[in-house]
């Protein structure tokens, strides 16, 4: 039996100052993405949508998020004045924050595979989006909670899974969000020391052996470290340091 999303429930757990003190509960919508986009000027900064369903959720370049009715999390928050910060970080910061608050909370090595999907082994449990119009940010969560092994592709795994158990996302989303907003703080703060930091414990790739597919062939290396623009330093097998952005294609080993 699905347990539907309790808005109140989920205002009455939150210690944020300014995430989700407007906070709107949907059934199913296309995507909170482009609801929060189309509708803009109903929502302060920190505003959070939520959908119980999306009949076209997606992430990044486009690919389709599976959105099965009550199972899952899937968020949008709303940033009118981000900081002055390359776009990628902020990216990067809702991925790692994310793969940090799971970690802590159910004890088990999620990892952040760059620059956005969260995986626990080789099985995705969770991936992030940020996207930036007329200098105006959404960053959307999709969380794969409550979903049984029917209702995932191939690949992926939800919390109830892995834990045997059925998760409460009323106080996941409560939770998740007092988490975010500490971590969001910090970031501005420190944008690049900061996020450096997170990626230090929670990334999949660093120290890795990798091939990078490129335009003209490949590179192989291993990670070492990011720059402040989110690339990766990769030093190559033939001992030169070089810097991959985000759409290269990644391979371990």
């Amino acid at each position: 039996m699905v347990i539907k999303l309790n808005r109140e429930r989920i205002e009455q757990n939150l210690k944020t100052d300014f995430l989700a003190r407007s906070l709107r509960v949907l059934d199913e919508i296309d995507s909170t993405q482009s609801y929060l986009f189309d509708n803009l000027n109903e929502f302060p900064d920190g505003a959070v949508i939520i959908a119980e369903s999306q009949s076209a959720g997606y992430g990044r370049m486009g690919r389709v998020w599976h959105s099965p009715y009550g199972e899952g999390v899937y968020m949008s928050i709303l940033f009118k004045h981000i900081p002055p910060s390359p776009m990628a970080q902020f990216t990067l910061l809702g991925s790692l924050s994310l793969t940090g608050y799971l970690k802590i909370k159910y004890g088990f090595d999620f990892k952040l595979k760059w620059p956005n999907d969260v995986l626990i082994g080789e099985n995705k449990i969770a991936g992030v989006l940020a996207e930036v119009k007329n200098g105006i940010a959404g960053l959307g969560f999709g969380i794969n909670v409550n979903n049984n092994f029917n209702e995932l592709p191939q690949r992926a795994t939800s919390l109830s899974l892995l834990t045997g158990e059925t998760m409460d996302r009323d106080i996941l989303i409560a939770e998740f969000l007092n988490h975010f907003e500490q971590d969001y703080k910090r970031w501005q703060k420190s944008p690049y020391g900061y996020l450096r930091e997170l990626w230090i414990n929670f990334a999949l790739l660093r120290g890795k052996d990798v091939t990078v597919y490129v335009q003209n062939g490949t590179i192989k290396g291993t990670v070492e470290d990011i720059t402040e623009n989110c690339g990766l330093i990769i030093r190559t097998d033939m001992g030169f340091k070089t810097e991959l952005l985000l759409n290269e294609l990644i391979k371990i080993g």
